[in-house]
């Protein structure tokens, strides 16, 4: 099977939302149709998205058919207007399909083969290991949160958007894709640090990984096609430094030692000009600061729209605090009830009275229902408009949450790979069982030096760093 011929399997948009661009653009380039295009097939459960998940998806796939429509044809006129469907939220299409054509009436329906379910997720736990990475968890502990409601998610928290996600199951089962993603992420960080132009930033490396998983998968991945695609998906990686252009690797070398330097390891940190002459062990710690230095930026942007969320509740309060103490008068009272008896008691001895007092109580209630509606009316605009103004807070307070839980686990890999004997460095660790024993040696709680101050700040103090997504 050639790479561009290999298909996706069915896929929601809760799943597409988890994938990372490189898996976008493998999706779109897996949808090759006999004519050498593809049609974008929107999911049935598009609408389960909310508004700003629908746009991002929407934005994402705009991104990856950039990269992919330099290598294949595509019906850009079918394309962009599904893409705007989506990132508007106003698809109706009936049918699922994930970026792929439809199904001929002689391609099989059998279920696939559920070894192959995870393959993509097997190959990629496994490449983590070999370029030096740890993976969240063991294989088998992903299948058995996924297949077990009920079981603690505590060991891949780090790697989901929080504990109560909407798309927990999506992001539970591309767990190692995108941590592998992460770390070729910070692989790229490393050559960007050391401004090694001679070099090729690390691509080779990335490279000759996506061959072997595309090899594991039967998919040709040798022809130019393949590595046109693969130097995209490289170069579309943000470019991220730790300091300012006008930093060389000694200033960066010396940034590094002085992030690490409070968690008090016990094992030295030697940063090397070219990253793959180091010992895992330098490179997780680089890993760790790569982490932290995301959190710091994190922190930042949640600061900088800290003044609108207090703006914000300050108008949401304003507005409920002038809306009636007591409610309405629609619920009965001694006096209503009273005067509910006298209106009866008058209407006995004549139907026109009756009818009158009728009436009378008729246009009360309305007037009633008309201004409870009105004070509802006020409840809802101002809620609404809390939520709208909030969001980006909300928003970046949740990344701030994530990035913590990530900070913490990569040091707690930390200091089990500290721990370990000469002999267990030298052999491949699954997963490792021993966080809590090894949290009692540590000399100073980790928790005490989840970054607070940002390189912002730090560089008043000499060295800058760039601002790049």
């Amino acid at each position: 099977m050639s790479f561009a011929e290999a298909t996706a399997p069915e896929l929601t948009a809760a799943d597409l939302l988890a994938f990372d661009d490189s898996q976008l653009v493998r999706c779109l380039e897996s949808d090759k149709g006999v004519n050498g295009e593809f049609s974008i097939w929107i999911a049935t459960d598009l609408k389960s998205l909310s508004k700003s998940e629908r746009d991002e998806l929407g934005s994402r796939l705009r991104a990856a058919a950039e990269i992919v429509t330099a290598s294949r044809p595509i019906d850009m006129d079918v394309l962009l207007a599904r893409l705007t469907s989506i990132e508007g939220g106003q698809d109706g299409s009936p049918e699922l399909g994930c970026l792929r054509p439809p199904r001929e009436p002689s391609e099989s329906t059998l279920p696939p083969d559920p070894d192959e379910k995870y393959l993509y997720e097997d190959l990629s736990y496994h490449e983590l290991i070999q370029d030096g990475g740890r993976p969240v968890c063991a294989m088998e502990v992903m299948l058995h949160i996924l297949h077990e409601p009920a079981a603690s998610h505590d060991s891949i928290l780090p790697w989901l958007s929080g504990p109560d996600s909407t798309n927990q199951n999506g992001e539970i089962q591309t767990v190692f894709s995108r941590q592998l993603n992460r770390w070729w992420d910070f692989r790229k960080w490393q050559w960007d640090n050391r401004g090694t132009a001679d070099e090729d930033g690390g691509f080779s490396a990335f490279l000759a990984a996506e061959r072997r998983m595309y090899k594991q998968m039967r998919i040709e991945a040798f022809d130019s096609s393949f590595e046109e695609t693969t130097l995209r998906l490289w170069q579309q990686k943000p470019k991220l430094r730790l300091l300012s252009d006008d930093h060389g690797f000694r200033a960066y070398r010396e940034a590094v030692k002085r992030h690490i330097a409070p968690h008090n390891f016990n094992r030295p940190l030697k940063l090397m000009k070219d990253p793959r002459k180091q010992t895992e062990w330098t490179t997780w710690l680089e890993y760790v600061n790569f982490e932290q230095w995301w959190l710091e930026r994190h922190a930042a942007a949640a600061e900088s729209e800290e003044r609108q969320y207090h703006q914000a509740w300050t108008r949401l309060f304003e507005a409920v605090r002038s809306l009636p103490k007591g409610g309405t008068n629609l619920h009965g009272t001694k006096d209503n009830y009273d005067s509910l008896n006298a209106y009866a008691a008058a209407a006995s001895g004549s139907l026109q009275t009756r009818q009158r007092r009728q009436n009378m109580e008729t246009v009360a209630l309305a007037k009633q229902l008309a201004s409870a509606q009105v004070d509802l009316d006020t409840a809802e605009k101002a809620i609404d408009d809390f939520i709208r103004d909030t969001t980006r807070y909300r928003c970046a307070e949740a990344a701030v949450y994530r990035q913590k839980q990530r900070v913490r686990w990569a040091l707690k890999e930390a200091r089990v790979m500290e721990a370990e004997t000469p002999q267990q460095r030298g052999r491949v660790k699954n997963n490792s069982k021993s966080d809590a024993g090894e949290s009692k040696k540590r000399r100073r709680n980790d928790d005490d030096f989840i970054p607070t101050e940002s390189w912002s700040k730090r560089t008043r103090r000499g060295g800058g760093g760039t601002n790049a997504v």
